[in-house]
């Protein structure tokens, strides 16, 4: 994997928002809120969908529906990190290494970089992991 540029934990702790698949936004979330967005991922009667968290350095990680997860930052646009989970439950760790700044630890996953270009939005026919 490349290397994806880091910056300061004080910075990353500034600001961090998670928007919900449902459409609801949460500033700095709490671990609850980010458990309730991955519950809400397991939902069989909605469309394929995504969930993302970001943080003001520029670094979104997205949870899809499918179970992809994406890492995202500003700076490499045409670029991307991907990783396929085995539950969605492992969104929430993620999801709280990036909240908590903890880049080393999110950065040490098997993530498979991509063109940005080259990911699909969703793959519909793919069922989302176990909880």
């Amino acid at each position: 994997m490349s290397s994806i540029p880091t910056h300061s934990a004080a910075a990353a702790l500034a600001a961090t928002t998670l928007h919900t698949r449902s459409g609801r936004t949460f500033h700095n979330p709490t671990r609850q809120q980010l458990h309730a967005a991955v519950d809400d991922m397991r939902v069989a009667d909605k469309k394929p969908g995504t969930a993302w968290l970001a943080n003001h350095t520029g670094h979104t990680l997205a949870l899809h529906s499918d179970g992809r997860m994406v890492l995202t930052d500003a700076s490499q646009k045409d670029w991307m990190y991907e990783l396929r989970l085995t539950t969605l439950s492992r969104a929430v760790g993620l999801w709280m290494a990036l909240l908590d700044a903890d880049l080393d630890s999110l950065l040490a996953e098997p993530w498979e970089l991509q063109r940005a270009d080259a990911l699909p939005t969703h793959a519909a026919t793919t069922s989302p992991p176990p909880v």
